[in-house]
């Protein structure tokens, strides 16, 4: 996937050619993966989908450029506060490698299996140490990347490595393995040696076996490496060589490990604050939500060429959690501040859906939390001391977020004090696209336009064998748009649904991911009505074109009829089929 080019760049002494190799070759994959017409045909989706990577918010290459991006900014503002302070070169140092350990961090997500996920950070740290890797290590040795080699061969003129600081350089590429937390807990990063013999043993134990391990955490491997991995054999003794530079006393080396270990925690905090809310899609680009009836989660799924779209519902309370969560920041006085889209009051605040809701936002919040706030050491400054998590309140809703924030320091008694309820943001989005009904020309349920529009929309995903069609027709309207008119403006309040009637209409999207055509006959903007919330794109007319116009209300009830696991299967199978023969 391309970058939106009014993103931001990220600014690294990092040559931006070496990133894009590592994007296409690790993370390209992963959203290869998690194209529906791959991960619909795994049986272990049926076993338990909500927990299939293909589902999991996004692990590719505009995932890693968010968190990249997340991990230069915060470097620039944690140190000297919840970091301790340094100079400006090792400022620089240290945000370099948090970029180049994010680069790395999650490209064992391209195993879409529960035990591909449960090692992949393990398969990043090997993967920087294998032969696979040796030509784009050798590019960031050659380049000075980060300034990594000179920080390197300074130290080895002072204190020699017990290996070659080219080797040094792939183990500290290794770390990457510790931007999780489930594999390396927090307090293990102010643990050096034991920090060292958790990275021994991922780094050099034969992934098949950690993968059986009955727990997550490299704590309860064995010290000496099991069926050890070829890269074992570049030392002369695992046990005693690699990863040694960690525990040396030298001022110089202890210097460089603290520099390395502040990039690990500042990798951690950013993959805690990755993009959320309206810009939450799957590593293969579709967009997650949550149904604001139901609170299952929605994926609006999309082939491969984009010319078919379905959306899927599964009982998903993380992923519907996530989407509600319309952003999370945290300041240099750690202050951890997390702000919601909706409150699902229309539920009830007796009704079960309404508990769920609240019990596992709370859950997402601890989450965030240990990574954002919890990888720090305690005793780092005294500003650690203030790791307030701020609860941003919902407009015109005051039941949600004081029952997450009580749901919060009920189950998770370590935050109890640590809790605020702040008052609402001010700038809150407005309605602006409601417009079109009022200038559109009515759509004649026995018109031949109507009777084209469900066909053509059926041949493309659209339930429409659950549709009313006189119903469904009666508050919608066909409207011609001029060339250059922007249709759909991002971060206002949907109120429409649109439905161009041939090409013409393009898709600016938030969140990094790339500007696409809109092809003919597939609904543009259901998950901004679907979840009751803002839009998360910008959609502009590069042609005149005709659109079919729905009202929110509307296409929720009579339009909106999202598909089961076993029934969206069914119809990419269709779709396979259908483009074999073409």
């Amino acid at each position: 996937m391309g970058a939106d080019p009014t993103e931001p760049a990220i600014v690294v002494n990092i040559p931006r050619p070496i990133l894009a190799e590592i994007e296409t070759r690790y993370w390209a994959p992963i959203e290869a993966c998690a194209q529906p017409e791959s991960f619909m045909f795994d049986p272990t989706l049926f076993d338990s989908p909500a927990m299939h990577p293909a589902l999991f918010p996004d692990h590719g290459v505009v995932h890693v450029r968010d968190v990249a991006r997340t991990a230069a900014k915060l470097a620039g503002t944690l140190i000297g506060s919840l970091l301790k302070h340094r100079k400006v070169e090792r400022v620089d140092f240290v945000r370099d490698i948090a970029v180049m350990l994010t680069y790395l961090h999650d490209i064992g997500m391209v195993a879409t299996t529960p035990s591909g996920r449960k090692v992949h950070p393990q398969f990043a740290a090997q993967t920087a140490m294998a032969d696979e890797f040796d030509d784009l290590a050798e590019a960031l040795w050659d380049s000075d990347a980060g300034g990594l080699r000179s920080r390197l061969c300074g130290i080895h003129e002072v204190r020699r490595f017990r290996v070659s600081p080219k080797i040094v350089l792939r183990e500290v590429l290794a770390l990457s393995l510790c931007h999780s937390k489930s594999a390396i807990p927090g307090p293990v990063l102010d643990d050096r040696h034991g920090l060292r013999r958790m990275m021994i043993r991922g780094t050099f134990t034969d992934l098949s076996v950690q993968a059986l391990a009955e727990k997550d955490s490299l704590q309860h491997l064995p010290w000496d490496p099991i069926d050890a991995t070829p890269a074992a054999a570049a030392y002369a003794d695992v046990s005693e060589d690699a990863f040694a530079w960690m525990i040396d006393t030298c001022t110089e080396v202890r210097e460089f490990v603290d520099d390395v270990i502040d990039a690990i925690r500042i990798l951690r905090a950013s993959d805690a604050l990755r993009q959320r809310g309206t810009a939450l899609c799957t590593s293969g680009g579709f967009e997650i939500c949550a149904d604001i009836t139901t609170t299952r989660a929605l994926y609006g799924l999309r082939n491969r060429d984009r010319t078919r779209a379905a959306i899927l519902s599964i009982d998903n309370p993380i992923s519907s959690a996530e989407s509600n969560v319309r952003y999370a920041t945290l300041d240099p006085s750690g202050v951890l501040r997390i702000a919601f889209y909706r409150g699902f009051s229309q539920l009830g605040s007796a009704s079960a859906g309404f508990s769920t809701m609240v019990t596992t936002t709370a859950h997402v919040i601890a989450d965030i939390e240990a990574d954002a706030v919890g990888s720090f050491s305690s005793d780092a400054t005294p500003f650690v001391q203030r790791r307030r998590i701020e609860l941003v309140s919902l407009l015109g809703n005051d039941e949600f977020v004081p029952a997450v924030a009580a749901a919060t320091r009920h189950h998770y008694v370590h935050l109890n004090d640590r809790i605020d309820v702040v008052p609402p943001d001010p700038d809150a989005p407005v309605p602006s696209d409601a417009r079109w009904l009022a200038d559109g020309e009515r759509l004649d349920p026995s018109d031949r336009r109507s009777f084209q529009l469900f066909d053509e929309m059926g041949r493309r995903g659209l339930n429409v064998s659950k549709i009313d069609r006189q119903v469904a027709l009666s508050k919608a309207v066909v409207v011609r748009v001029r060339s250059g008119t922007v249709v759909l403006q991002p971060h206002t309040i949907a109120t429409v649904v649109l439905v161009p009637l041939s090409a013409g209409l393009v898709v600016h999207p938030t969140g990094g991911y790339e500007v696409q055509p809109l092809h003919p006959w597939l609904p543009v903007g259901v998950t901004g009505v679907v979840r009751g919330g803002e839009r998360n794109a910008a959609v502009v007319a590069d042609t005149d074109v005709e659109i079919v116009v729905i009202d929110a209300d509307a296409y929720l009830r009579h339009w909106f009829r999202p598909y089961e696991l076993e029934e969206c299967r069914d119809l990419i199978e269709q779709w396979r089929t259908v483009d074999d023969h073409c």
